[in-house]
């Protein structure tokens, strides 16, 4: 027969409810301590020799040269080393937009590295073996060298590529403003490079490019009802974007005149728009710019001619959220992503070996 439970009902109640918050509790404690399991696992994997040091008879202990081969072997040890020489090459070979992410993990090998020693240098002082101790201090020391180099460069704000604001003037002086204006009303619009550091600087008209405009955020609209002056000209160069954005050896400072057949109700007919666009000599990489940021053409600076996008959309979009260091990426055809960047590298070296 089974046993009779002779306690208080209430107090059987009670018993049950504890034994179940019991069972509750042991199993959250559980799951909390899986990562940590998985953690420890893999650092001993880290931490155990691909090189086990030969046996010898005619010692009893293994020799110095034997517990530095055997720490030096170790998968954390040999991703330190590959992590510090090969960052470097590997943000050269891809690109910038993955350094980030190589830092990162080239911090956590530094730190696996760093826990390998202080683990090395425990169990030397537990052989009492001096030279498992040097092994261990030498691993941790490499370690935390190895931290004191990648973890700054993850704290630190990314550098920003388009540099500080500077005196529009520096950019667009009174001269150039009103010859900008002059060719504009000549011409009906005008491509001038400002770029103080830029190989080619001035007019872009007669030469190599297909100017198209990525940056309408921040274009300028001046209405029919009055002609564009050097002052506007001088103005829309002072804006924070824009002037950080014209210091780019890969933009130019536009303007068109909006004719009746171009007029559109972002764009009226009589209006003078200033705007921010590149210019690549490469003409379906301005095609594929063109129809990405939905542009209503591009304009052969070489020709002076117009070729309009059967795919533009007088509605919109107009604002786009791309940053404009990876439009600028694009418009100088890089990778804008480590995944482009890796598969451009790949496709080079292919091309090499072939």
């Amino acid at each position: 027969m089974p046993e009779q439970d002779d306690r208080h009902p209430v107090d059987a109640t009670r018993a049950e409810m504890l034994r179940v918050l019991q069972a509750k509790l042991a199993a959250v404690k559980e799951t909390a301590l899986t990562p940590v399991r998985a953690a420890g696992r893999a650092l001993d994997w880290a931490n155990t020799p691909t090189i086990q040091a030969p046996p010898n008879a005619n010692r009893f202990k293994p020799s110095f040269a034997d517990d530095a081969v055997e720490a030096l072997s170790t998968p954390a040890s040999l991703a330190s080393l590959a992590a510090t020489g090969g960052s470097t090459l590997l943000a050269k070979a891809f690109g910038a937009p993955i350094l980030r992410g190589l830092q990162a993990a080239r911090a956590g090998v530094d730190l696996a590295q760093a826990g390998q020693g202080v683990q090395t240098l425990a169990r030397g002082v537990e052989a009492r073996s001096p030279g498992q101790m040097l092994v261990g201090a030498g691993q941790t020391a490499l370690g935390a060298f190895g931290l004191s180099r990648s973890v700054p460069p993850l704290r630190a704000p990314v550098p920003d590529p388009l540099g500080p604001w500077i005196n529009p003037r520096t950019l667009l002086n009174d001269t150039e403003a009103e010859t900008i204006r002059q060719a504009t009303l000549a011409n009906g619009g005008n491509s001038t490079r400002l770029a103080p550091r830029a190989t080619v600087r001035g007019d872009l008209g007669g030469r190599p490019g297909h100017a198209v405009g990525i940056f309408n955020e921040d274009e300028m609209v001046i209405p029919p009802t009055r002609a564009m002056t050097a002052r506007d000209l001088q103005t829309f160069t002072g804006v924070p974007a824009v002037n950080r954005l014209l210091q780019s050896p890969r933009t130019h400072l536009g303007t068109w005149h909006v004719a009746a057949e171009d007029a559109t109700p972002r764009y009226p007919t009589g209006s003078t728009v200033i705007d921010v666009g590149v210019a690549p000599t490469d003409e379906p990489l301005a095609d594929r710019l063109m129809r990405r940021f939905n542009q209503k053409g591009r304009f052969n600076t070489a020709t002076y001619t117009q070729t309009n996008n059967p795919a533009y959309n007088a509605e919109g979009p107009f604002v786009f959220t791309t940053p404009y260091q990876t439009r600028l990426r694009a418009a100088g055809g890089e990778p804008e992503n480590w995944r482009e960047a890796l598969i451009a590298a790949l496709k080079t070296r292919s091309g090499r070996s072939q």
